[in-house]
């Protein structure tokens, strides 16, 4: 009975811990995204960007995912309003609340904005249009981030996709011939054997005259 109670005490520790929401110090442990070809294609994309976000890779995919977040929209977010960590203050790459929320660290900001943009009464049981036009008015903002989270898309579909077997273009690279010049060939090669034939068969001959 101990034991069974134990383990009722652990599985109601576990639910609560998963389903409590997350603040802008909290720390947060996420599962292994090694074999995620998200994680590459995203590094990659800071990269090219000269952005410092980079080792950041899996909080960006974990915290998407943990809240029913398109993988793409908070690394776009961030692209946008610093550079992805090329020019913030107090540890918000988001530009969240027009700067003036701090967070103890990068890491616990990206979670923070996506336990927001998926539950905040703001943005909840929004599309992504709607949510993007109350994280910021400006009428060209949504186009600008979905235009980056469709580069994303691009990318990680060119790193899936596996490559294509080499096709065999012989058949088309040699020309094809004609069923008259085919029947000439055959009977030069037809001529050519029979002479063969005969001079083999006069030496022969001759060996016994």
């Amino acid at each position: 009975m101990t034991r069974a109670f134990f383990k009722s005490c652990l599985v109601v520790v576990g639910l609560l811990a998963v389903q409590a929401p997350t603040s802008p110090g909290q720390q947060i442990e996420f599962p292994c995204y090694r074999n995620d070809p998200r994680v590459a294609v995203l590094r990659e994309f800071f990269e090219a960007l000269n952005s410092p976000a980079g080792p950041l890779a899996e909080d960006f995919l974990y915290a998407a995912d943990r809240h029913g977040l398109d993988w793409r929209l908070l690394p776009s977010i961030a692209i946008l309003e610093s550079g992805a960590g090329r020019q913030y203050a107090k540890n918000n790459i988001f530009g969240w609340d027009s700067c003036r929320t701090g967070f103890d660290s990068v890491h616990a900001g990206i979670h923070y904005v996506a336990s927001r943009l998926a539950s905040s009464n703001l943005y909840k049981d929004k599309d992504l249009d709607e949510k993007l036009a109350v994280y910021n008015p400006n009428s060209d903002y949504p186009s600008r981030v979905k235009w980056l989270m469709e580069r994303l898309g691009a990318r990680l579909q060119s790193a899936t996709v596996p490559p294509q077997t080499a096709r065999d273009y012989s058949s088309i690279l040699t020309p094809k011939k004609s069923p008259a010049k085919m029947m000439s060939e055959s009977t030069t090669t037809a001529r050519i054997s029979m002479t063969r034939s005969l001079v083999v068969f006069w030496l022969l001959a001759s060996a016994f005259i």
